[in-house]
């Protein structure tokens, strides 16, 4: 092997092209990415998503859409399998120095959740036209104890007229996904039974012009299909919740005849909800069908040992509507009826917009603003010292500060947020609104292929994601801490034009720590934070590592041709067979 000649003629240009991109690596901020470009294409998996410069096949309508300038002449198809399995620990202590409800009334030792750890058990996922799915119903129980669930994606046609600078593509691929399912007793259940977040692109037609022999523009046009799903019991461990329960109790047998008919109807509040008792079940569903976005790219390829791409992926903006349930517990429809039991309470209750008659649900329609997907941008760089080795690098930028806040529009008042008012909830009994501040995030990505044999290359990657959560609002429900991505496989090229990527990505993180009181979303023991932190006056510890396996085949448009007549030949045998 030898050193290309033509480095040194073109060396200043690729230097500032590199210093480019690696300079973007230290303004890291101390944020990271969610679930993005985890499960897009077998070799961009490989990778680590380090692909930029050196764009996969016809996923380069996501990845950079002027890499669809090196695909082959005519009509090529790609078509690919990916499935993925994540594994959520949290584990909730008491911290030693909180000082319980109420100055001791309650210990938070008492806490059921406190020394449990619990992990999730399966992935969750929205599947069209079935419906939200966990992996145990959908899926295939495998000798190692998880279940295996393959989603068909990505699909994508490309064409290009022999000569042509003008290349046209179609696809469809999941750009970001994220779902899993715990028991129903684990501990975190509070915070998240089962969760699904997802945006699958259905159709993305995409086009490139090959302005030079060195230089290529792309435009990609995206329709998705974005879905929430949310599945999770409450509580509200707070000291107005540990007030209503002991005067509940010491009021029991205080029965005034006809006066306590007349004011307060014992036991009061119903008896009360203690601060570690479920109040409810919630569940919903809501996703938005039509979510457009666009991607541009641009790919320089100066020499064929080096090339810099440039792709802007525009936000995808999201209005998902759909239903919800709120199931309540026994202990909250005391509490309820008891607020319009006697003359005197339930022109107070009226006017105090409290609930004041028992229901055992609310159900009905509701609007789920602010879970945009932000815009972003990656830039990378791909050298070749060696004729069979290419090495490359990117950076890639998201712009999640614009994530502010999730917000839940229901039709109708909804009865523990009619109590919540008192304990410092100001969104009204309409809307709960889920604080997020998250911050922009800045990570690099490393790739590497290796052409062992003129058919046979080795990949290998790896992605230092950076978390793009605000520590002040961390939590279990999506508990992405710092990540790192480590990706292997290997590309089969066969002859004719057909080639296969098979891909393993592997998620990791180190255990994170959340002290009591310091996440607003989680375990603030701040009066006014009793939504939503169902887990005040405890530690809060876990780690994170997911799975992703992937395949995917390439082929020239004219085997599926053959394919395609190979078939309806057997058919027809077949059928002439069974005529006799």
């Amino acid at each position: 092997m030898r050193l290309f000649p033509q480095i040194k003629k073109a060396f200043v240009p690729a230097v500032l092209a590199c210093a480019a991109v690696l300079a973007a690596g230290h303004s890291r901020t101390a944020q990271a990415a969610f679930f993005e470009n985890i499960a897009v294409h077998a070799k961009a998996i490989s990778l680590a998503n380090s692909c930029t410069a050196y764009p996969p096949g016809i996923m380069a309508i996501h990845y950079n859409p002027a890499g669809l300038s090196s695909m082959h002449d005519g009509q090529q198809v790609s078509m690919g399998l990916v499935t993925a399995e994540f594994a959520l620990e949290s584990r909730f202590d008491q911290d030693p120095e909180f000082q319980d409800w109420l100055g001791g009334s309650f210990d938070n030792a008492d806490d059921p959740v406190s020394g449990h750890t619990g992990t999730t058990q399966g992935v969750h996922m929205y599947v069209p036209m079935v419906g939200d799915q966990d992996t145990d119903a959908i899926g295939l129980e495998t000798p190692l104890g998880f279940t295996l669930a393959a989603a068909p994606f990505p699909l994508g046609v490309s064409y290009r007229k022999p000569g042509s600078r003008w290349t046209f593509a179609f696809g469809a691929y999941a750009p970001s996904l994220g779902g899993y399912s715990r028991s129903n007793d684990d501990p975190a259940r509070y915070l998240g039974r089962a969760v699904s977040m997802q945006h699958i692109v259905y159709a993305a037609p995409s086009v490139s012009y090959r302005i030079t022999d060195t230089l290529s523009l792309g435009l990609t046009i995206g329709m998705g299909q974005s879905a929430t799903y949310i599945d999770m019991d409450m509580r509200m461990p707070n000291d107005l919740m540990a007030l209503t329960k002991i005067l509940g109790e010491v009021t029991e047998g205080l029965d005034i005849p006809i006066i306590s008919a007349l004011t307060l109807p014992p036991p009061w509040f119903g008896g009360g909800i203690g601060p570690y008792e479920d109040i409810a079940n919630l569940q919903l569903s809501a996703r938005d069908d039509y979510c457009p976005n666009y991607n541009l790219g641009l790919l320089w390829e100066p020499k064929n040992w080096f090339s810099f791409g440039l792709c802007y992926q525009s936000e995808v903006k999201m209005e998902q509507d759909g239903t919800y349930r709120f199931t309540y517990n026994e202990n909250f429809q005391r509490m309820s009826a008891w607020f319009g039991s006697s003359p005197l309470l339930l022109p107070f209750s009226i006017i105090l917009d409290l609930p004041y008659e028992a229901l055992p649900y609310q159900t009905g329609h509701m609007v789920l603003e602010g879970v945009d997907a932000p815009q972003r941008v990656q830039a990378g760089i791909m050298l070749r010292p060696f004729k069979r080795l290419r090495l490359m690098c990117d950076a890639h930028w998201i712009d999640y500060s614009k994530t502010k806040a999730y917000t839940l529009h229901f039709d109708q008042k909804i009865q523990p947020f009619q109590i919540a008012k008192f304990v410092g909830h100001t969104d009204g009994a309409y809307a709960l609104k889920m604080t997020r501040n998250m911050e922009d995030e800045i990570h690099m990505s490393y790739g590497a292929e290796l052409q062992v044999l003129e058919w046979l290359s080795l990949r290998c990657g790896y992605e230092e994601r950076k978390t793009s959560v605000n520590p002040l609002y961390f939590d279990v429900m999506a508990p992405v801490p710092d990540l790192d991505f480590y990706g292997a496989g290997i590309g089969i090229q066969l002859k004719d034009g057909m080639a296969i990527d098979l891909a393993f990505g592997y998620l990791k993180s180190d255990t994170w720590h959340v002290p009591n009181n310091t996440s607003k979303s989680m375990n603030s023991t701040a009066f006014t934070d009793a939504v939503y932190n169902p887990y005040a006056g405890l530690d809060v510890s876990g780690k994170m590592d997911a799975t992703v396996i992937a395949a995917n085949f390439s082929m020239p448009f004219k085997y599926v041709y053959k394919l395609g007549n190979m078939l309806q030949a057997a058919y027809e045998q077949t059928k002439e067979k069974m005529s006799f």
